[in-house]
């Protein structure tokens, strides 16, 4: 059986949206592979970002996403490496990590997982503080500024702390590199700007 697509690249964050005004929690499937048991998931809360996660017998990457750009990007591509007619060589390369010891169990990938989101939670709420600061007369609801303008604002902050002062914010994520390497990160923009240095 083919990969099935349920939403294309350029629809996922509009139909996240649309799923977020009908419940607190979206958790829904974009695409899967049932020849090798993978899913594409989109899950969330908030309009401020959504997450991505590729889940066979467990959550295999996760990846954050802002915005309809941003989003766009990190499905595309997802679904060029896990929805392609022959994906063996991703589970090959799985098996050979785990035989190097260099897999990541359960419970590590787990703990990896809750650290992203309680900072991305904190930063979130930097953000919000920062604005009522600045607008102290102005709602910070997410709905009178866009979707996408904590998200925004959060990572143009990262990024000119690193440029501009060399400071690497702790915001660890999962990067993947141009051989399809992904790697866990705790402080990512020195390996994001590496090239440019």
């Amino acid at each position: 059986m083919e990969a099935k697509i349920l939403v294309e690249p350029s629809k996922v964050w509009r139909f996240y949206l649309d799923e977020l005004e009908k419940t607190d929690q979206v958790d829904e499937t974009l695409a899967e592979n049932s020849d090798y048991g993978f899913e594409i998931v989109i899950v969330g809360r908030s309009p401020i970002g959504a997450t991505v996660e590729v889940v066979a017998d467990g959550i295999v990457s996760r990846t954050e996403s802002v915005d309809a750009f941003d989003c766009y990007e990190v499905v595309e591509g997802l679904y060029e490496t896990y929805m392609s007619k022959d994906v063996s060589g991703i589970l090959a390369e799985e098996d050979e990590k785990e035989q190097a010891g260099n897999f990541d169990g359960p419970d590590s990938m787990i703990k990896k997982l809750d650290e992203i989101d309680q900072r991305e939670e904190e930063l979130d709420f930097a953000i919000y503080e920062m604005l009522e600061i600045f607008m102290p007369d102005i709602s910070c609801d997410i709905d009178g500024y866009g979707t996408d303008v904590y998200g925004q604002l959060k990572d143009l902050i990262c990024e000119w702390l690193y440029k501009e002062h060399g400071i690497s914010v702790y915001r660890p994520m999962f990067l993947v590199d141009e051989d399809g390497v992904e790697s866990y990160e705790e402080y990512p923009y020195e390996e994001l700007y590496l090239d440019e240095d």
